[in-house]
């Protein structure tokens, strides 16, 4: 009779928490982007009250990064970069103009979107940048690492 309760008990369980995991995913998946998001507005420095976003304008040590440098003139550097941000799975580009691109990562297993901002600085030669979570308190790192797999691929003229 205690294992039949028991069962019952583990079966509702698993239940609410399968409701739970859809809510969250029908939550992600409709939360929408950073306001200004897909407009070509500037590029943003991380609020460091949640460590899921990274940005070239930060100082702050875990939210910085530093622009991605490229030698020659500002189109060819655009060309680059969008096919460096094309290595990555699950992108959408969102806005893009002669000096800025916009885009959206989604990830694999539960559909969390990040955005990201590129900006060309053709005086400094340099690509700024920031990429953040949509939601959520920490996103482990991702963001940091997609910066810096897309750096890499720059760097490498992918």
């Amino acid at each position: 009779m205690l294992s039949k309760i028991l069962i019952r008990v583990g079966i509702v369980l698993l239940v609410l928490i399968l409701a739970y995991v859809l809510r969250l995913i029908y939550l992600v998946q409709n939360t929408p982007a950073a306001a200004g998001f897909g407009t070509g507005t500037a590029i943003t420095a991380c609020p460091t009250s949640k460590p899921n976003c990274v940005s070239t304008l930060n100082t702050e040590e875990g939210f910085k990064a530093y622009p991605i440098a490229f030698s020659g003139d500002a189109a060819s550097a655009v060309a680059k970069l969008k096919a460096a941000i094309q290595t990555e799975p699950n992108v959408e580009v969102v806005f893009e103009n002669a000096q800025q691109i916009e885009v959206t990562f989604k990830t694999a297993l539960f559909g969390f979107r990040d955005d990201a901002r590129f900006a060309i600085n053709p005086a400094t030669n340099h690509i700024e940048f920031s990429s953040a979570s949509r939601v959520g308190y920490s996103d482990l790192g991702v963001n940091r690492k997609r910066m810096e797999r897309i750096r890499a691929a720059f760097s490498a003229g992918k």
